[in-house]
């Protein structure tokens, strides 16, 4: 009785702690937050809100390597900050007793679940998230009171890590349930789940919106799109299955085609892997594409491949360039055009040569066993990932978007399809959605433009060796580490492994909807804090140091 009279005492006390918190101006028909950028790097999240025309607005932290979410968890509410991942299941959260926390390591937040009185257990000693370099973080299901905004979710289900090895920042993964890192062969409504089947939004969908990599900020809105935050066309394409099933696990689209251009001219870029599937992951960093066509794209601007480390350099005054490389799906009229100036990383330079700065597109080499579209490409991209329909809608972003010029529309009903949008020519996993692509290398009428760097620039380094007028670039493939210490390293994320360890852990799981394949591959991930290594039984850490990311004005 007594705990029950404190719990009534504390949702009153959250009551005005919430509105005072939700401070920013509501849209019509969504619900906003504003977001500070870390001053850490450590990954932070965003608050969200909920509205009455069933569509929730969180803003998100744009720290270059993570997106981050602001929540509270329990009764009286704890605050936490959690790292956003569409390609992960599970929301999970840092245990306060756990050695990592106990040390002081969990900055962004730790749980009790002895200090909430709305917390109960659900799967004891059932939940499990490995990481493919052997870090990983382990502990039970419980349910507990989860609010985002002003969205409030009771008996939510959520990971409570008592034991952390390597990791200390929480994971709001919001992709297939399918992927949920139950040991036992049970399902449970995760958050994306949770938000339809409370009334909050009318089907299991949300667009993404990331901005710019100079942005601090960028937002995802459950249940609706916003018209304001992308330019040209909405089009629909499909989610395809991994091969060998006919479930879908992952955000994987069809891409038929890359092209380079710039002031000289465009390149349709070839490569034997013409059309493949790419995984949309916003935990990974990098974008990586297969090693024929990442070589072109780095041969059209005169890069350099690192093979030991997997990392690619360009002269960092490229920032400055025009070019840009336009991606297409489903055989179009779907692209995406990625510019320069978010592909060059200006705070990672190599230690041996500071005019080289890291690049956003990597060979898939011995680094991922995927094609992996991170964080590189979807900041030029609005994406809204429709699960309940299998589908994505794409366009290009708009950078900068203004919230007062916000247009949000809602999904109308559970499975409705993406609104405002139209169905790419191929839809239906047709040989049209796959395009025609050819395998002609490219004649590098783009190279020359993609140097010609304005002179009066806001950034300027040495030039490059090799001159601008060249109309092909060499690419260096080098088989010693460029970076060391001072150089920062792309990240992989949940996304590009997740399917791994969940295919083996839950082989019998899976059965229930789709037999496992015969030699399917395992291993379950979630968030990669460096580049990973392929073994011959799975994955390790590199041996090398991050650099913290920064942006230019020192935060």
């Amino acid at each position: 009785m007594k705990l029950a009279g404190l719990c009534l005492v504390a949702h009153a006390a959250f009551f005005d702690i919430c509105h005072a918190f939700s401070s920013s101006a509501q849209t019509p028909g969504s619900l906003k937050l504003g977001l500070a950028r870390s001053q850490d790097n450590q990954p932070l999240l965003r608050s969200r809100h909920t509205k009455t025309d069933h569509s929730v607005l969180s803003k998100i932290k744009n720290a270059e390597a993570n997106y981050l979410i602001n929540l509270t968890v329990g009764t009286p509410p704890q605050a936490l900050t959690l790292s956003l991942d569409t390609g992960s299941s599970d929301l999970w959260l840092p245990g306060v007793y756990s050695a990592a926390c106990q040390q002081g390591n969990c900055t962004n937040g730790e749980y009790n679940m002895s200090a909430s009185c709305t917390a109960e257990m659900f799967l004891e000693d059932e939940f499990l998230v490995k990481y493919v370099d052997s870090t990983q973080a382990s502990g039970s299901y419980i349910n507990d009171t989860v609010r985002i905004g002003e969205a409030i979710i009771e008996n939510a289900t959520v990971g409570y890590a008592s034991i952390l090895t390597g990791v200390n920042t929480g994971i709001m993964g919001i992709g297939y349930p399918w992927i949920e890192g139950t040991t036992e062969r049970v399902y449970y409504d995760n958050l994306p789940q949770r938000l339809v089947d409370d009334g909050i939004i009318n089907t299991m969908a949300y667009s993404l919106w990331l901005d710019d990599l100079d942005a601090s900020s960028g937002s995802i809105l459950f249940g609706a799109i916003d018209r304001s935050k992308y330019v040209g066309d909405l089009t629909i394409v499909d989610f395809w299955p991994e091969t060998g099933y006919d479930i879908i696990f992952r955000f994987l689209v069809m891409l038929s085609g890359v092209t380079a251009v710039s002031d000289s001219g465009s390149d349709a870029l070839g490569s034997s892997s013409f059309p493949f599937t790419a995984l949309l992951d916003s935990g990974t960093s990098g974008t990586f594409l297969p090693d024929d066509l990442a070589l072109e794209i780095l041969e059209e601007v005169g890069g350099t491949y690192y093979e030991a480390d997997g990392t690619t350099w360009v002269p960092c005054d490229l920032v400055n360039s025009t070019g840009y490389y336009s991606f297409e799906f489903g055989g179009g009229p779907a692209r995406v055009n990625v510019s320069m100036s978010d592909l060059v990383f200006l705070d990672l330079r190599a230690e041996m040569d500071n005019t080289l700065c890291e690049f956003g597109i990597v060979p898939m080499g011995n680094v991922s066993t995927s094609v992996i579209l991170g964080d590189t490409f979807l900041r030029s991209a609005y994406v809204v990932y429709d699960l309940a329909n299998n589908q994505a809608a794409i366009a290009q972003t708009n950078f900068h978007a203004k919230p007062e010029h916000s247009d949000i529309v809602t999904f109308a009903s559970l499975s409705a399809t993406v609104p405002c949008a139209t169905l790419a020519p191929g839809h239906g996993n047709s040989t049209g959605a796959k395009g025609a692509v050819t395998t002609t290398l490219a004649s590098f009428s783009a190279a020359a433009g993609f140097s010609d760097v304005p002179t009066a620039s806001a950034y300027s380094v040495a030039s490059s060796s090799g001159s601008s007028s060249d109309h092909k670039k060499s690419v260096r493939i080098v088989g010693a580490a460029v970076g060391g210490a001072a150089a920062g390293v792309l990240l992989l994320g949940s996304g590009a492994y997740v399917w791994r360890t969940v295919a083996a852990k839950k082989k019998k799981r899976y059965a229930q909807v789709d037999a496992t394949p015969a030699g399917a591959d395992a291993g379950h991930v979630d968030e990669a804090k460096v580049l990973l290594v392929p073994t011959e039984v799975g994955y390790k850490r590199l041996d090398q140091v991050q650099t913290a990311y920064k942006d230019d004005k020192g935060a």
